[in-house]
């Protein structure tokens, strides 16, 4: 299975008192549908997946797997220090009918090698024989940083269902290398937003990402126009999503920031959960003003 297009890194929505609040979930589908959106990444970084329960990350993949319609692709992380909750994180989305699973790498006692991680990985892929797995490449934040050539050469031999690696390191020598492997025998899926232009010129055909939710016109016409060729246009609208993204993270914490703005149009995904710190509403006020100030508005909702 390989998909074209925007992949949401979608939002875990949370009712006032903390709570996960499923009942908001058909409204983002329903929305990032209309999109034109190809799939959704479920309990990863955008969605707070590793400060979720294990109870509420099954509860969110449920609800997603259910809302999602059939030509919408749903990719569940399942990652987590203890490989035994990976495994039944895993085996919980497969029974519903997750297309694909990925997953993070233990992050405290960490994997020392390429070949540590594999088997890690391993653990989960045979509890799952028939569905693809996707390794979840995030060094910033797990710590963990192998050259991902040299894991898809050992997955290959060892892991009949390893499908590919959600990529979000800007070491594009690499990214090519990985979306070349066995003449593109693996989906290698962008994960840098604010660099999508970079991951289509180096090969890739679908993209993983936060803003997606909330500005994907932005971005399938970016996609649009470097399919057709147009790269000063598309290189153009890149720099919106440099400057939008730049503001956001500098200004507004990042991720509270995206969760914030869903509220802005009209999808209230509640607060965050600490150590993430919910936008105030004077916060949320001063962001929106700057929104429009600076004309970003026009590509949001």
């Amino acid at each position: 299975m390989k998909i074209k297009g925007l992949v949401a890194a979608v939002f875990s929505p949370m009712k006032q008192n903390g709570e996960v609040n499923p009942d908001q979930i058909k409204p983002i589908m329903d929305f990032l549908v209309k999109q034109n959106i190809q799939g959704i990444y479920v309990c990863g970084s955008t969605g707070e997946g590793p400060l979720l329960t294990l109870e509420e990350r099954k509860i969110i993949s449920r609800a997603y797997i259910e809302a999602a319609p059939e030509n919408v692709k749903v990719f569940v992380q399942v990652g987590d220090d203890c490989l035994k909750n990976s495994i039944k994180l895993a085996t919980f989305a497969a029974g519903l009918g997750a297309d694909g699973i990925s997953a993070l790498p233990p992050r405290y006692f960490a994997p020392k090698s390429v070949q540590d991680l594999v088997e890690c990985i391993r653990e989960i892929t045979t509890a799952i024989p028939n569905h693809p797995f996707y390794y979840y490449h995030l060094p910033l934040l797990s710590g963990v940083d192998f050259n991902m050539l040299e894991l898809l050469a050992i997955a290959d031999r060892e892991i009949p269902n390893f499908a590919g690696i959600k990529f979000t390191q800007n070491r594009y020598h690499e990214m090519m290398n990985c979306i070349n492997y066995k003449n593109g025998k693996y989906q290698i899926f962008h994960g840098s937003d604010e660099n999508l232009v970079s991951g289509l010129i180096t090969g890739a055909k679908a993209a993983i990402g936060s803003t997606y939710n909330f500005a994907p016109r932005l971005y399938n016409e970016i996609i649009e126009n470097f399919d057709q060729g147009n790269l000063e246009k598309a290189r153009e609208l890149q720099l919106l999503s440099v400057q939008l993204i730049d503001l956001l993270i500098s200004k507004y914490r990042g991720q509270p920031a995206f969760k914030g703005i869903m509220k802005l149009i009209g999808l209230d995904c509640g607060p965050n959960r600490l150590p993430l710190k919910t936008l105030s509403d004077r916060e949320l006020l001063e962001m929106e003003t700057d929104l429009k100030t600076c004309d970003y508005m026009k590509w949001i909702g």
